[in-house]
């Protein structure tokens, strides 16, 4: 069993690469979905490393009284320490342009959610083209492509069209992903429908089927 000194020198080591993760952190500075998310990982994983995300978990709790438990005195304690230190990372690491949009509020749970809110309002705005660019997602080998990005590239764009309340069943995500294959890959669309492939199937063999069709067109130059 670690002893107490142990348990406070792994707490601050936890801190001090809490703090270090921190300065190399970027603001947010816009609402897009993508910027969001990359931004909302980074806070909650940045507070949950230096133990402070008490207060993006749970609503603000009672303020303690003279008859109130020494624990519930802690307790409270600990949640403003979060809440003070999350609303100041978060409005520290957000462009002046963002933070005059977000809704001000005093607790770091509402605040945060106010922050999604608004992304999310202006992702269903962009619904429209995500549907475009979900459409548009081609693949060719011949520029030079990673197969295995552009179809995780389709399931992205699928996961934000979801995010917006569009309903986007993983069999048609699926008949997406065959369709923007070129005709080398014909092989997979016909192993797909025969075999019943899930997605990490058709991955696998997009990405076995375009090494062979690039070391093949290498060895055709070398001739």
């Amino acid at each position: 069993m670690a002893s107490a000194s142990e348990d406070s020198v792994a707490k601050q080591a936890r801190t001090n690469f809490g703090f270090n993760v921190f300065s190399t952190m970027g603001e947010l500075k816009d609402l897009e979905y993508e910027s969001w998310t990359n931004w909302k990982h980074d806070v909650e994983f940045i507070l949950a490393l230096m133990d402070l995300d008490l207060a993006l978990l749970e609503p603000k709790p009672t303020k303690p009284t003279h008859t109130s438990s020494p624990e519930e005195k802690a307790k409270y304690e600990k949640w403003e320490r979060s809440n003070r230190i999350s609303l100041m990372l978060m409005r520290s690491k957000m462009a002046n342009q963002v933070r005059s949009f977000v809704p001000q509020s005093d607790e770091a749970k509402q605040y945060f959610a106010g922050i999604e809110k608004l992304v999310l309002q202006f992702e269903k705005h962009s619904s429209q083209l995500l549907y475009g660019k979900f459409w548009k997602v081609k693949y060719d080998i011949g520029e030079g492509n990673n197969v295995a990005e552009r179809i995780f590239e389709m399931c992205s764009v699928a996961d934000r069209l979801r995010v917006c309340g569009q309903e986007i069943p993983d069999e048609l995500l699926m008949e997406f992903v065959l369709l923007s294959l070129p005709s080398q890959f014909d092989h997979v669309r016909i192993s797909a429908a025969a075999d019943g492939w899930k997605l990490n199937d058709v991955i696998a063999e997009c990405s076995r089927w375009e090494k062979y069709l690039r070391q093949q067109n290498k060895f055709k130059m070398n001739v």
